[in-house]
């Protein structure tokens, strides 16, 4: 903010970098820094830390495009539409992420589609994914075991085939 010619500058004013530091004793040197912040660089799963989750730019607009797309989701007995978009959301997020971008609506219907909310149930779904789901709208550790379990190939969209989806299936029966 500008100040008025009458107003003269005070001491306190002016820089003081080199001023303020004693006779003969330089600008310290800065102390060494490393990226170690989840958004510094992308994080990889290690074997002593598996809830570490994927950081992203824009990740909380998942949730709204959910919103948006919440009306096609074709649920069973006994799962809550909460818990279904809360999990949604977050496997939206990991797929957001990996490609290093905000999420897209096509991240919401890979979601749905990877864990068969986009059509009525054909493949025994109504079995296993109650369960799973379950409770996933209050339980992030639940949703991060989850998210985390689903291999980079399915992320990245490069083995979406049937096999590897139900071969990912089969190891979260194991989990809950």
């Amino acid at each position: 903010m500008p100040t008025q010619d009458f107003v003269s500058p005070k001491n306190i004013d002016t820089p003081r970098h080199e001023q303020n530091m004693p006779e003969g004793i330089d600008t310290p040197v800065p102390d060494s820094w490393k990226a170690h912040r989840p958004g510094d660089e992308k994080l990889h799963k290690t074997s002593d830390d598996q809830l570490l989750g994927n950081a992203g730019p824009n990740v909380g607009y998942a949730l709204s495009l959910v919103a948006r797309e919440k009306s096609s989701f074709v649920l069973v007995a006994h799962e809550h539409l909460h818990d279904v978009e809360v999990l949604i959301g977050e496997i939206a997020m990991r797929r957001a992420s990996h490609f290093g971008r905000a999420p897209v609506m096509d991240d919401i219907r890979f979601a749905s589609k990877l864990l068969g909310y986009d059509a009525a149930p054909t493949q025994g779904e109504e079995k296993w994914r109650p369960l799973l789901v379950n409770g996933c709208g209050h339980d992030e550790h639940r949703r991060r075991i989850i998210v985390n379990s689903i291999p980079d190939e399915i992320v990245a969209g490069s083995s979406h085939t049937h096999d590897a989806i139900s071969g990912w299936w089969e190891k979260l029966e194991g989990l809950f």
